[in-house]
């Protein structure tokens, strides 16, 4: 597979094993076959080799085809990474979010049930205030019920 993204294979070579990727590379002094471009290494290689002329306008635009191709491929693979970080993040926040709202759910079942026992509690304290009201009521009665027993016996009364 080429920088380019081509595969290099001849017409007549039907698989793509290596030996027959190096003999494709040989017999196209390193072009892609497709569209004829050359990394800047294989470049480079052919001209202190001496096969290439330095002078080669189309293999200089080869050799910029493929940089512009490879570095537009390198772009894309960063941004599809800065991507895939942000969905991360995204995905992080989301979880993190539904967390917050899931101990805030936990927290107001928590607080309603709180509730519900202080109104219990409330109510069981009314009615204990009731209660010794009608204690202290009865008592006063008692009270006073006696004393008027005892006034009626201290005046000699039946």
């Amino acid at each position: 597979m080429r920088p380019c993204g081509h595969v290099i294979c001849g017409l007549c070579l039907h698989s793509h094993s290596s030996a027959n990727e190096e003999t494709a590379r040989q017999s196209t002094q390193g072009r892609c076959p497709v569209c004829q471009c050359v990394t800047e290494g294989t470049a480079i290689r052919l001209f202190l080799s001496g096969e290439v002329d330095v002078t080669d306008n189309a293999l200089w635009d080869a050799v910029a085809k493929s940089a512009r191709v490879s570095a537009s491929k390198r772009l894309l693979d960063f941004s599809s990474k800065r991507r895939a970080g942000r969905e991360t993040e995204l995905s992080l926040l989301k979880e993190e979010q539904a967390s917050k709202y899931k101990r805030a759910d936990t927290l107001i079942s928590l607080l309603c049930k709180a509730k519900e026992h202080h109104s219990t509690i409330c109510e069981q304290h009314r009615g204990a205030q009731n209660k010794l009201q009608a204690l202290k009521d009865e008592r006063a009665q008692l009270e006073a019920h006696l004393r008027s027993m005892t006034q009626k016996s201290s005046s000699g009364g039946p």
